[in-house]
């Protein structure tokens, strides 16, 4: 999807960057995503689901997913944001549901995280990083194609990709892998 923004014009690449700061992420950021896991589906989401089933666990872990990042800069500057950090969670949440394991949603967090603050130099949740692929908005496409300042995360094509691997994970968990299955069934 960043492809095809470049080539519509709304991102230019300008350069590539071998920065210290750049690599310093991969661990900053698998650190990061496992914390949150641990503590939004391995702690939250596994006590919901015993205590109130899959749907309130999915619901009330993804929001408290979306709050944990109504903090951080430009989390208002749409009202894609919150829908996409939202949508992130249910994914997140399906992963889990689906594998029946905390490996999985934190890899998808992770990869997630680090293709647009590592390989792509795109903010992460409103967070500026320095990667690989130096990126620049041009300001040729609509912010909400582009997720502006919070980066991809507010754009509506993410939305899109999350409602597709929302189906995908959903469709896994139903057909009875997970493990998790047999707590939330």
């Amino acid at each position: 999807m960043i492809l095809g923004l470049i080539a519509a014009g709304g991102y230019r690449v300008t350069g590539l960057s071998d920065s210290l700061s750049t690599w310093l992420m991969v661990p900053v950021l698998l650190l990061a995503a496992f914390h949150e896991e641990i503590i939004v589906r391995g702690y939250l989401m596994r006590n919901l689901l015993e205590s109130a089933g899959p749907f309130w666990a999915l619901l009330l872990s993804s929001v408290v997913f979306w709050l944990f990042h109504g903090l951080n800069p430009a989390a208002w500057s749409s009202p894609l944001v919150p829908l996409n950090l939202f949508l992130a969670g249910i994914l997140l949440g399906l992963a889990y549901l689906a594998s029946g394991d905390l490996w999985f949603p934190t890899f998808v967090h992770y990869a997630w995280n680090a293709m647009q603050g590592v390989v792509l130099e795109l903010p992460i949740s409103g967070v500026e990083t320095d990667g690989v692929v130096d990126l620049e908005r041009t300001g040729d496409l609509p912010v909400w194609l582009t997720g502006g300042a919070f980066g991809f995360e507010a754009s509506i094509l993410s939305t899109a990709s999350e409602v597709v691997l929302c189906v995908v994970f959903y469709l896994w968990w139903r057909r009875g892998r997970g493990v998790v299955q047999s707590v939330a069934g």
